[in-house]
């Protein structure tokens, strides 16, 4: 894993906890649905059996349990990350930005315009500074493939 997909991870377990919750919102949009009567003709039928209805119920609550999971597991390595980042030196001005360009790109997911204009710096001077970021961070936490 490079630093650049380790540092991302937090994003991406973020686009899976999104999808985790529109696929849980999309089954209980189906469970309000479904509740409703269907009127054909002159009699009343139900749309859905007990049966689908239960399903669906245990299906929605298996993906809040997942999204839970997925929560925690996103919490833990951000506050890892942070902790790791909050580590780096920042002695210099340099050393200053190398770490906000970090902060404001992998734990706040901002895309590289924000971080430019959160950092008051050029599109082009942040992607230098990023460079120099991920340099530093695989030297103080990357040896032989493994993150501490």
């Amino acid at each position: 894993m490079t630093v650049k997909e380790y540092l991302k991870q937090i994003y991406w377990t973020g686009q899976r906890i999104k999808q985790l919750q529109e696929a849980r919102d999309t089954i209980k949009a189906d469970l309000y649905s479904a509740k409703s009567p269907n009127y054909v003709a002159d009699r009343v039928q139900s749309s859905v059996s007990g049966d689908t209805m239960e399903r669906l119920i245990a299906q929605a609550d298996e993906l809040t349990h997942d999204i839970e999971q997925e929560l925690g597991k996103r919490l833990a390595l951000q506050q890892k990350i942070i902790d790791q980042i909050n580590k780096m030196p920042a002695r210099t001005e340099s050393q200053r930005l190398q770490k906000s360009c970090l902060y404001n790109r992998y734990i706040l997911c901002h895309r590289w315009e924000r971080v430019a204009d959160e950092m008051n710096v050029s599109l082009r001077y942040v992607y230098m500074i990023h460079g120099d970021a991920l340099e530093a961070f695989k030297r103080l936490y990357f040896r032989a493939k493994s993150v501490h």
